[in-house]
């Protein structure tokens, strides 16, 4: 599916459901809000089911630094997060070993302690999210590797092979309706012509 033909389907549903019409561009406004929808949706239960893992799999970004890049750093502790498009992060290497994430108050709690078996290392290393930063501990020096969950534009959703089709036509419902509460249509719950795959089953 293009991103042409996913304004052209939702076309078909507000002509279906004899809704107003809507320009381009409002289209993609909630075409970009039902992006967030779903992979807030999907994200939350990546853990527990292959589907959401499947259904978000081509939104993985991933950030490599060496000694050289890692030395930069305007602290050593923290990689800063550039990408504007930065959801959530997937996974974390700190040198050899993998990292686990940590709230901030754990992670304050983790730098704070004396105790040696309760303690990030290289061996055991762990991070946070705090504003635009991946907070390390401890700091990396020769090599960090960054893999997140990117919310896509419009085109790389739809033009593309990033999100299967059926994922594209959940996200077109999910603007659908969101376009029929927009206009507070009587129509708006009756509208259940998507066939929306629920990850609960």
């Amino acid at each position: 599916m293009t991103t042409t033909e996913a304004l052209e389907y939702l076309d078909l549903l507000l002509d279906k459901a004899d809704q107003p019409y809507f320009i381009d561009a409002e289209k993609e406004k909630f075409i970009n809000l039902a992006i967030t929808e779903f992979i807030n949706k999907y994200y939350s239960k990546i853990e527990l089911n292959s589907e959401s893992r499947t259904a978000i799999k081509g939104l993985y970004k991933v950030v490599v630094e060496d000694a050289a890049a890692i030395s930069a750093w305007a602290s050593p502790n923290n990689y800063i997060i550039i990408d504007p498009s930065f959801m959530y992060p997937i996974a974390v290497k700190n040198e050899e070993s993998e990292s686990e994430f940590k709230g901030y108050k754990e992670y304050v709690e983790d730098i704070s302690t004396s105790d040696p078996f309760n303690k990030s290392d290289l061996k055991n290393p762990s991070y946070t999210l705090e504003n635009n930063k991946v907070v390390n501990n401890p700091a990396p020096s020769t090599y960090f590797r960054l893999v997140y969950l990117f919310r896509p534009t419009i085109l790389e959703a739809f033009d593309g092979d990033r999100i299967q089709e059926n994922y594209q036509i959940e996200i077109l419902n999910i603007a659908s309706r969101k376009m029929f509460a927009n206009i507070e249509s009587t129509n708006y719950e009756t509208q259940t012509i998507e066939t929306e795959r629920g990850i609960n089953q």
